[in-house]
């Protein structure tokens, strides 16, 4: 993003004549790198693990993706008042993997990124650094509460993962409120 801001700055400037990036070629590269990506995780995941923990693995995995989907499309629906199917699916990726799972399910729906979901994953990612900081310190009491013996603090967690995930999706639809209404809706 530096070196677009950089060449964006050169070219108002006219010290650049003439356009070195091609996005058709980003587009190619990015593909290509994500696809990658996605091979390398899948191949990475071993099969005899997997066989002997089958049905408890899809028994979560189902319950997970369906809650988390539910959740999501809800939230997008009152949160993007454009492109929500792109900015949901985006969303549900990075939330069930990664980020490049969240751009390669984007690419199915809007494979040359038109709309701002490629951009709002961007930087909602960088930005939810900032508010994932307490949960990396929240994760170590399950381990104290096994390392102690004391179950109990499993319970603490999860109620105070709860407790976050509603604090954050509260001052996120505030927030929302709180923005201007499009053009078209001023005045009326």
């Amino acid at each position: 993003m530096l070196v677009r801001r950089i060449l964006d700055y050169c070219h108002h400037k006219k010290w650049m004549k003439y356009s070195y990036t091609s996005n058709y070629l980003l587009e190619r590269v990015s593909g290509g790198a994500f696809d990658y990506m996605i091979t390398a995780a899948i191949s990475a995941v071993s099969i005899f693990l997997l066989m002997d923990n089958l049905v408890s693995f899809l028994i979560i995995t189902a319950a997970g993706g369906l809650l988390t989907i539910l959740f999501i499309m809800k939230l997008a629906r009152r949160v993007y008042k454009t492109d929500t199917l792109e900015n949901a699916l985006a969303m549900y990726g990075m939330l069930t993997g990664t980020i490049s799972t969240g751009i390669a399910l984007l690419r199915e729906v809007d494979p040359h990124f038109r709309t701002q979901a490629a951009k709002n994953l961007v930087y909602g990612s960088g930005t939810g650094l900032i508010f994932g900081f307490p949960l990396m310190i929240l994760l170590n009491v399950p381990i104290m509460g096994y390392v102690n013996k004391q179950p109990i603090l499993y319970l603490i967690t999860l109620l105070a993962f709860v407790v976050y995930l509603v604090l954050l999706v509260f001052l996120m639809l505030i927030g929302k409120g709180k923005r201007k209404s499009p053009p078209e809706q001023q005045g009326s």
